[in-house]
């Protein structure tokens, strides 16, 4: 019973993730493409966006917990980790695909990755501390 729950909210997080990605995306594509944003910046923005919107969302519907001071710590701590990955897998990412795609299809693969590689991370991060830390 416990593995079909844990599967449930994998499911619920990664729907909300899927959502959050192409709200994230679509920032990080606007400032950098359109506002010439660097790319560290423009994904940054994104990120943040994204993070903040995923917190309210999955407090609720996948880890079911209040939006307080411990779980805003825990989850903005985790997002910080994230940002930090992301930030770094887009920018190390970018600077090698820039030299073999175009500008556009650059940008959308390197966020592609810098999505993908810390996803599970910090899901397992967050379930954990989460029950580790939740009343």
């Amino acid at each position: 019973m416990e593995n079909k729950d844990e599967l449930i909210k994998l499911i619920k997080y990664f729907s909300i993730s899927v959502f959050e990605t192409i709200f994230d995306f679509s920032i990080v594509y606007f400032t950098k493409i359109y506002l010439g944003f660097s790319i560290v910046t423009a994904n940054t923005l994104g990120v943040v966006c994204g993070s903040i919107t995923q917190y309210f969302l999955t407090n609720k519907f996948v880890f079911n917990v209040k939006a307080e001071k411990k779980t805003a710590i825990i989850f903005f701590g985790t997002a910080i980790v994230a940002l930090i990955l992301n930030n770094i897998i887009i920018y190390v990412a970018n600077n090698i695909l820039i030299n073999y795609l175009n500008e556009k299809l650059s940008l959308l693969v390197s966020k592609f990755i810098s999505i993908v590689l810390p996803f599970f991370v910090i899901y397992f991060t967050r379930r954990y501390l989460y029950d580790k830390f939740s009343d």
